[in-house]
C-alpha cells in the first residue's frame, strides 16, 4: 500500500528494480490483494478485466514501496523509524 500511497500509475521503476522475479503470492494476498486491486483500479480510473495487467502494475506499486521504505530506513530520519515500527507492531 506504501507504493500506492507514494507514486502514481505512470511512476517508473528504477533500472535497478526487476518487477517479476519473486512471487507475489508471498507478499499480499487474500483481502489485502482485492483492496490493492480495487486501489489500481480507482487509480487507472477505469474497470479492468485482465488480471494480468493488475499483477503488473501491483507488483510494480510493490518494488517501489518496499525500495522508498528501504532508503526511509536507511536515513537518519528517526521520526519516521518510530511511526514506521509502531504501524509495523499495531499490524
Amino acid at each position: 500500500m506504501h507504493g500506492i500511497e507514494n507514486y502514481s500509475i505512470t511512476s517508473e521503476l528504477p533500472s535497478e528494480l526487476s518487477s517479476g522475479a519473486w512471487d507475489m503470492g508471498s507478499i499480499i494476498n487474500g483481502n489485502d490483494y482485492l483492496l490493492a486491486k480495487h486501489l489500481i483500479i480507482n487509480e487507472l480510473q477505469e474497470e479492468i478485466e485482465d488480471e494480468k495487467i493488475i499483477r503488473d502494475h501491483m507488483k510494480r506499486f510493490i518494488e517501489l514501496g518496499v525500495a522508498h521504505i528501504s532508503s526511509l530506513l536507511e536515513s537518519d530520519d528517526a521520526l519516521f523509524e518510530e511511526e514506521f515500527l509502531i504501524k509495523l507492531l499495531t499490524a
